[in-house]
């Protein structure tokens, strides 16, 4: 059996295999071990880094080489030893032809050459010559046929036997692996057939735009390293053996023609990064009665990942029409809480709907496609009170912002009808902060009175109050941060999507007192936020119950308890965070006053640490605070300093975070004492904190100042000697401290 495949036009199977006419390749060769799943993941067996020189001798085969099999395979093997070395080298010589672009004379399809003329004439295919090529070495390779969710294929189309394909499996190091040459080296970028519609706002013209596009697309000569030995369990969301060949697909529980058409459509990249899908494995989601799809995933990724999204309608396999006011952007949202991430849409009418999640770390790549499909009502629903793509929830961006310690981390808040909401941050710089309040219909404006922010010690509280509804409603606060004082642009801190209950009916007689279901519900609440030890929860729980005048006095004494706990908790490592005197005073001093056991005496005894260090540190600079001016002046004005000046001087700067190769400079030290302000060598003392410091140039300022003893320093110089002390105790302190915690480490490992 020989690599027969797809019958289609080329320009419509630009990732598929051609047929072959010209040379027969079978399928497999007698005698070869038997398909089954490698026990080993890929990674173990074999990593890029390792195979750099193989690689980069066999880019440079020399293109005669190709003339006869027995040449080219001398060259790519010579004084390689194991399968999987040869296997690398023919793989990367295969992908280093850009055969579409080559010029190929040979008549002879029995030669390498010839068969890239065949290739290039769409009579050959990469998985044939390859198995051809591996052969020859004695390297078992399997050409596998079946059908692949490529370029041309629509997330849930059931009518996909045209996308017929092939690829390879390849025994190399006591197992079957998989690699899908095509893909490896060529690519289709910029397709689309037009099917799916879109409607974006025009900011010039300030109207909408359909921008359903028919490309054709362009073929791309690349190589990618994903289809090299690529993991079973992750290709067979792209591409399934024919029937007769299931057992190549080297799964212990192979899939069904069923189970491929319904999988989820997850692309390359999904599976490169540290994510999984959590809800319903399946490329196909019904909306709920409110037209309402959620999917969600967990991301383990480090740096967090970003998100976003693109959401399509299909106006001609569905029932309805799309009307022209619609912006599909604004009926999708991403929200996440930690490393839980959720992509929600609330589709505007009944209808088949394309929804593409990208994400990445830094750029963004497609990551995988889902077909939503809903049978709502004809009326449009309305859209999340947004203007532009927003991810809700605190992220780890939120910190590179300035903000931390949340009172909320999830970026869905429920709220009951009229009930307020104060959402608390922690900032680690001095910053301006900006709030903005929006709803899909009333204007900024109008909500500017539901909204206030202030400033505390140490914190941000910003205050929503929304007036209850007679409808569910929903609004989007969104937080701004950028540098206090500058002019400088704000930037998107951290976003929240806040959902308001409507106003709950009143009853209409009251017979007799009896618990309502809103009191057992905040009972509930309270209860509830007390378990989870969430500030803003407990908050909430707090609020109500006690608007609610409800008789609930053990309960609320404890979450009030609970609450006063989780805020010293939070104020406590801020100011260990911080470090500063004042603010861990105030903190130390509230935990004094805490009656009762608590469990924060670890933090406590951190806190008390860390201010008698900054008690040392303000000692150590006594001495130094006394130099007078003359002195300085005296000690920058020297031409040609006398060496234990220059290396006390060194390593007074080596601290303060200079680069020693600069320091070696006299010049460069005259030019840090000259500083006045701020940056003056007495102001960036006062402000010097020994965690600023890492261990290397401790070691170095230690090899310094041991080549000198105090008298001998301050002979040359009283005030080197005075900086000399100074670098001594830091030393001192940097010395001990980490001593004191190796010996933490090793009591807490027992």
């Amino acid at each position: 059996m020989g690599c027969s495949v797809s019958v289609q036009p080329q320009d419509e199977a630009k990732d598929l295999e051609p047929e072959i006419e010209a040379l027969e390749v079978p399928w497999i060769v007698p005698n070869y071990p038997p398909p089954n799943p490698p026990k080993t993941r890929s990674s173990e067996v074999f990593a890029v880094e390792d195979f750099v020189d193989i690689d980069e001798r066999a880019r440079h085969c020399p293109a005669a080489k190709a003339e006869s099999y027995d040449s080219l395979l001398t060259y790519l093997t010579r004084g390689l030893t194991t399968d999987m070395e040869k296997l690398r080298s023919i793989f990367t010589w295969l992908g280093s032809q850009n055969i579409a672009e080559g010029s190929f004379k040979s008549q002879d399809v029995n030669t390498p050459a010839g068969y890239m003329k065949l290739m290039k004439e769409k009579r050959g295919s990469y998985s044939a010559f390859l198995a051809l090529l591996l052969r020859k070495v004695k390297i078992p390779c399997v050409i596998v046929y079946g059908i692949s969710k490529s370029f041309d294929y629509d997330v849930g189309d059931r009518d996909i036997y045209h996308l017929r394909n092939c690829w390879n499996t390849v025994y190399v190091d006591g197992h079957w692996r998989l690699i899908h040459p095509l893909w490896s080296f060529r690519k289709v970028t910029g397709f689309n057939k037009g099917r799916w519609q879109t409607i974006r706002k025009d900011k010039d013209k300030g109207v909408n735009i359909d921008e359903r596009k028919e490309l054709e697309g362009t073929d791309v000569f690349s190589q990618d390293e994903f289809f090299f030995l690529v993991e079973p369990s992750v290709f067979i969301h792209m591409c399934r053996p024919a029937a007769d060949m299931a057992a190549w697909q080297l799964l212990k529980q192979p899939w069904t023609f069923e189970d491929f058409i319904h999988a989820p459509v997850l692309r390359q990249r999904f599976f490169q990064y540290k994510i999984a899908l959590t809800s319903q494995p399946s490329c196909i989601l019904h909306a709920d009665e409110n037209g309402i799809v959620q999917i969600a995933f967990e991301d383990l990724e480090e740096p967090e990942m970003t998100f976003a999204y693109q959401l399509f309608f299909d106006d001609r396999a569905s029932f309805n029409k799309l009307p022209a006011d619609i912006r599909l952007e604004r009926y999708a949202y991403v929200s996440r809480k930690q490393s839980s991430v959720i992509v929600k849409a609330r589709l505007p009418v009944g209808g088949i709907y394309k929804l593409r999640i990208y994400g990445g770390v830094g750029d963004m790549y497609h990551l995988c496609d889902f077909r939503l499909e809903s049978e709502t009502p004809n009326h449009p629903s309305k859209p999340f009170p947004f203007s532009k793509r927003l991810v809700y929830g605190f992220t780890k961006s939120t910190r590179d912002r300035g903000l931390d310690y949340p009172s909320e981390f999830g970026g869905v808040i429920r709220l009951q009808a009229g009930q307020g909401k104060i959402f608390t941050f922690a900032y680690m710089e001095e910053l301006d902060i900006q709030a903005l309040f929006e709803h899909y219909k009333l204007t900024r404006d109008d909500l500017k009175k539901c909204i206030a922010v202030k400033r505390k010690e140490g914190y941000f509280n910003i205050y929503v109050n929304v007036p209850a509804s007679e409808e569910i409603e929903e609004y989007s606060l969104q937080i701004y941060t950028r540098p206090k004082g500058t002019n400088g642009q704000y930037v998107n801190a951290v976003n929240y999507l806040l959902i308001m209950a409507r106003r709950p009916e009143e009853p209409k007689m009251k017979v007799r007192k009896v618990e309502k279901y809103y009191e057992m519900e905040a009972r509930r609440n309270l209860k509830t936020a007390i378990e989870r030890s969430n500030i803003g929860e407990l908050d909430n729980a707090i609020q109500r119950v006690q608007r609610l005048r409800m008789e609930s006095e053990d309960d609320l004494i404890e979450a009030k308890r609970k609450r006063e706990l989780l805020i010293l908790e939070r104020d406590l490592r801020l100011a260990i965070a911080r470090r500063r005197p004042d603010f861990l005073d105030r903190v130390l001093d509230r935990a004094a006053r805490l009656e009762g056991d608590h469990h924060l005496d670890y933090l406590v005894k951190e806190a008390c640490e860390i201010r008698e260090q900054l008690r040392r540190l303000t000692t150590f600079l006594h001495d130094v605070l006394e130099i007078h001016q003359p002195t300085i002046s005296e000690m920058h004005n020297y031409k040609r300093p006398k060496e234990v000046i220059h290396n006390i001087m060194v390593a007074t700067y080596l601290l303060l975070g200079e680069d020693e190769e600069d320091l070696l400079r006299w010049d460069y030290i005259q030019h840090l004492m000259r500083k006045v302000g701020r940056n003056s060598l007495i102001s960036r003392l006062r402000k010097f904190d020994v965690v600023s410091v890492q261990l290397d140039i401790v070691d170095k300022v230690q090899s310094i100042i041991d080549m000198y003893n105090e008298d001998t320093v301050r002979q040359a110089s009283s005030g080197a000697g005075t900086f000399y002390v100074w670098c001594q105790n830091i030393v001192v302190e940097l010395t001990v401290s980490l001593h004191n915690e190796i010996q933490k480490y090793r009591a807490r490992r027992g």
